[in-house]
């Protein structure tokens, strides 16, 4: 019977867990990203406006 690492399993589940993990790191980044941008726009601009309130509305 062939072993865990003949069959290539241990080096497909790395790649997947390092897969898993750079997606994640993307996530995070992303919601880093979001969390600014949401603070950024609950706060009034020098002309009093804020992000809700776009020219086009």
């Amino acid at each position: 019977m062939p072993t865990i690492s003949q069959l290539g399993i241990g080096q497909r589940e790395t790649l997947r867990k390092r897969g898993d993990e750079a997606e994640i790191a993307e996530l995070k980044q992303a919601n880093e990203i979001l969390q600014a941008a949401a603070s950024f726009c609950g706060r009034p601009s020098s002309t009093g406006h804020t992000c809700a309130r776009s020219a086009n509305a």
